[in-house]
Parts: structure tokens; C-alpha cells; sequence
């Protein structure tokens, strides 16, 4: 989505008046994007039972997790005892609802995570590079945990979701989002453009689209503005949720392959969150992480 940084552009935006290189005012998450972390979703048209996941935790889908994601944590409901303290009633272990992978990069957020809920799939990406190569390892993950649950429920709600954040260079008195935010865009109130402090506009509208199946997208685009450790941070939240007409039938290579319902799906959102962040972001900032050079660039 977001594309690399040009090396003439990291230390100003060309922006040329009168011949001068105007600096930008914000710095992106890193030197190579603004997407701080990104999401998978898949929601099940029906939820998992506790002995679904118990059998995911001792079978080889856990084991082939583990080989890449070597943090795991077991996630369990909680139970109330309503029983007398006098009385010692035992307490039951609480239900298996969820299982998570993980590897952490060096500031301990998350590098890859999958998360095996009741209720979904969810495949998070922590070291975004290009949607190509992100999109080829999330599919690594979907092949191990889906033929297991497939069997078991199916998919009728998907999903995609990216964070981009934005530093303010300069210090906090001086702060403004002029330049950063297209004044004309339709996905933020105007007013917004000219704060000089903490604020943030979240809204979500729906659309019907035909293909690759018939469905409702809620797209959700959250803009935070905030201070941390003495500077202000800009986040831009946005989410795509495809919920189908009913269920989508299939195995999981079916789903995934290129022409696959699922593999179209996601390769319509990802154009969907572009135009959107596109939509949101000045020419110059977009410019400055390279947001519309070509895919095969």
C-alpha cells in the first residue's frame, strides 16, 4: 500500500515554491512506510467450540505455528463463583476461547500474530513491506489454521485493516495539520485541518458490492491526534469489513487462490483502503512514501 521512501524525499516534500524544497512536518512510522501494523480477519458464521481449539492446541496446527511464532498463549473465558467463601467450592478451569502466536520485534510489538478466537481468524502484521509479500505470508498462516476449521464453521464475514502513523517533526507549540490532511478529502470533517492540538474524527458508512461475491463492506475510518512522550502523533485507522450474503462454501485453497472468493476479497479491500487513505492524505505526503508508485515498481 504504502511504498518506500525515495531517498531525495525523506527531508523535505516537493513541494516547490519559488524553487524551494518546503521540509514535511510529519515523519512516518518508518523509514520505508507509515503503516504501523496491519490485520486479517476472518469472522465465522458460526463460533468454534471449546473442543475445536483444544484440538487446534494439541495437533500439528500448533506445533507448525510455534515453528514461526514462538510465543503462545492460551486465552480463557472467566468464570464467577457465586458460591459461599465459607463453603471452598472448587473453581473449574475456565473454557479454552482463544489461542495466540507470536513473534515480537526488538520495541516488543508484535512482528506476526495469529490469533485463534470462538468467534474468528485473526492475522496480524507488525513488519509491513509490500502488500504483495505480506499477503503471500498471511496465506502461509491461513493454510496451516483453516483446513482445521473449515471442517468445523465457515466464513461469512472478512476483513482488513491498516494503522499509519505519523510523528510531528518540530516542537509542540508549532504543531499543525495543515499539509498533512487534503482539506477536500470526504473522509474528514474540515475543521479538523486546522487543529493545533490532541483531536479525532471516527466515522463508518456502508457499500454494496456484487464481486466477487454479493455483500455489504462497513468501512471505519478512525483519525486520532495525540500527544505522546511531549510530541504529537497522528494515527490513521482504517478498516474494510466484507460481510457476506451467506456463508462462502469452499476449501481453503479454493478460497485463497488468486480467483478465489476470499483471495479477490482481499485484494478488493486493499484497493478500497488505498483510495481511501489516498483520499485522506495532501499530495505531498503521499509523495513522501512513494503512496502511488506502481505495484510492480
Amino acid at each position: 500500500m504504502h511504498r518506500p521512501l525515495d531517498g531525495s524525499r525523506q527531508s523535505c516534500r516537493q513541494n516547490l515554491i519559488a524553487g524551494v524544497c518546503v521540509p514535511l512536518t510529519v515523519k512516518p512510522y518508518s523509514d520505508a512506510h507509515a503503516i504501523k501494523n496491519m490485520a486479517f480477519a476472518f469472522e465465522f458464521s458460526t463460533p468454534l467450540q471449546a473442543e475445536v481449539l483444544t484440538s487446534l492446541r494439541q495437533g500439528e496446527v500448533h506445533a507448525k505455528l510455534l515453528e514461526q511464532l514462538p510465543r503462545h498463549t492460551e486465552q480463557r473465558g472467566v468464570v464467577i463463583n457465586f458460591g459461599m467463601p465459607q463453603l471452598q467450592i472448587p473453581t473449574p478451569q475456565p473454557p479454552l476461547n482463544g489461542l495466540l502466536y507470536d513473534s515480537l520485534k526488538p520495541n516488543g510489538e508484535p512482528s506476526w500474530a495469529v490469533n485463534i478466537l470462538s468467534n474468528m481468524l485473526v492475522v496480524v502484521c507488525g513488519e509491513y513491506s509490500r502488500w504483495a509479500r505480506v499477503w503471500e505470508r498471511a496465506q502461509e498462516f491461513f493454510m496451516i489454521v483453516l483446513p482445521h476449521i473449515l471442517s468445523a464453521t465457515a466464513i461469512g464475514t472478512v476483513g482488513l485493516q491498516y494503522t499509519d502513523e505519523f510523528g510531528a517533526l518540530g516542537n509542540k507549540a508549532q504543531f499543525t495539520l495543515n499539509g498533512v490532511f487534503n482539506p477536500e478529502s470526504r473522509f474528514i470533517p474540515r475543521n479538523i485541518i486546522g487543529a493545533h492540538g490532541p483531536c479525532h474524527s471516527h466515522h463508518g458508512f456502508f457499500e454494496h458490492i456484487d464481486t466477487p461475491s454479493p455483500s455489504r463492506v462497513l468501512t471505519n475510518v478512525n483519525v486520532d491526534v495525540g500527544e505522546d512522550s511531549g510530541k504529537m502523533k497522528i494515527n490513521i485507522t482504517t478498516a474494510h469489513r466484507c460481510i457476506f450474503a451467506s456463508p462462502i462454501p469452499g476449501t481453503s485453497d479454493q478460497l485463497l487462490a488468486a480467483n478465489g472468493v476470499i483471495g479477490k476479497t482481499f485484494a478488493a479491500l486493499h484497493v478500497l483502503n488505498k483510495s481511501v487513505v489516498g483520499d485522506i492524505l495532501t499530495t505531498d505526503v503521499k509523495a513522501a512514501i512513494n503512496f502511488d508508485r506502481p505495484p510492480q515498481a
